[in-house]
């Protein structure tokens, strides 16, 4: 894979000293993907504070996965993360990568990498809940085989949106997208 960050990235499990760049990240994720679903003001005031309070409150246990990417020519450079809950099903809570580097594969090789880890933890399904109308992660988790169970509504820090939940029934059976 040919890319900005060189070649795939470097992933790693994250550490406790990872999560305010995980934050920044999520925070300037959302500033650009979810300008469309979340109002302008929320984004603008509100958002900072709620996702560094979630990380800063974040309990990450022994069977959750959370991983980071690293840009491959400056290792200091986050460029993405995937949390997966596994409470006790796994569930992805969050994939991010840097809005500068959307489309170069960071998301799918991010995926991969915690598919793997769940299969040798001996899962072999996964779920995320997508804002509806986020066609382009939406249509990302659809090529990757994953599969729309239902339509639902939920709140992201109190601001109503609709959501696709997207289950891979047998991650094993993924292969090499």
């Amino acid at each position: 894979m040919n890319n900005a960050c060189g070649s795939a990235p470097f992933i790693r499990a994250a550490r406790r000293s990872d999560l305010a760049a995980i934050a920044n990240l999520q925070l300037a994720s959302w500033r650009d993907a979810y300008k469309s679903f979340l109002p302008p003001s929320y984004l603008r005031d509100r958002a900072e504070q709620d996702v560094r309070a979630y990380w800063d409150r974040c309990r990450i246990r022994p069977e959750d996965l959370l991983l980071v990417a690293f840009d491959t020519q400056d290792e200091e450079r986050m460029v993405g993360f995937i949390a997966v809950w596994c409470r006790p099903n796994p569930f992805i809570d969050n994939l991010h990568c840097d809005p500068t580097e959307t489309g170069k594969g960071i998301g799918k090789t991010l995926m991969a990498a915690a598919f793997k880890q769940l299969l040798l933890r001996k899962k072999r399904t996964v779920a995320l809940s997508v804002i509806t109308e986020n066609v382009r992660a939406r249509d990302f988790y659809l090529r990757l085989g994953g599969n729309p169970l239902k339509r639902q509504k939920e709140e992201i820090f109190g601001n109503p949106v609709n959501v696709d939940i997207i289950v891979w029934n047998d991650i094993d059976t993924m292969g090499n997208w």
